[in-house]
């Protein structure tokens, strides 16, 4: 019997590691991510926001997108992402992306990706302050619990070689 992949688990592999859910799904190329929520029971969707960071396969680098189910920002204005003791950074319009949907917020400079990953992986909260859509300040904050659990596991997941099994094969 085929399985139902119309619903959770959508015949994906999929691991909770503290505040983030990890999933990936069948077939080739093998598409992971990593995700948390900003919670809101009383939101038509139960979430007001979600952090997402995806490997649309092994080969590729990570992306890092915020999805804004509620209160959508505004693109022609900066992002800054906030990890206290570890990094802010100020992404500028320019460097950010809407290219599945007007709510994913995609940060497009594979610099500034692995700096806030790099960062990520060290800090302990998130908050991501931007403007919305009405030109007000708005935030979202995300706990960092469980984030490089939750990385290492899509990366086995996906085949992905480690650094040091990397440099090694490069080196024979």
């Amino acid at each position: 019997m085929a399985a139902d992949c119309s619903k959770a688990p959508f015949c994906e592999t999929r691991a909770y590691f503290t505040d983030w859910l990890a999933a990936c799904r069948p077939g080739e190329p093998r598409y992971c991510s990593v995700n948390t929520y900003v919670h809101n029971q009383s939101a038509p969707a139960g979430i007001d926001y979600q952090l997402r960071v995806a490997r649309p396969d092994p080969q590729s680098p990570l992306n890092v997108s915020l999805i804004a189910v509620e209160r959508f920002a505004t693109t022609s204005k900066e992002m800054i992402f906030d990890i206290p003791g570890q990094a802010n950074l100020v992404v500028a319009p320019e460097k950010l992306s809407t290219p599945e949907s007007v709510n994913e917020y995609v940060v497009k400079d594979p610099a500034i990706v692995a700096e806030l990953v790099n960062a990520m992986k060290k800090g302990y909260t998130l908050a991501i302050r931007f403007t919305d859509e009405d030109g007000n300040p708005a935030s979202a904050h995300f706990s960092l619990m469980g984030f490089t659990l939750a990385l290492s596991f899509i990366d086995e997941e996906a085949d992905v070689p480690s650094p040091a099994r990397q440099a090694r094969s490069e080196a024979n």
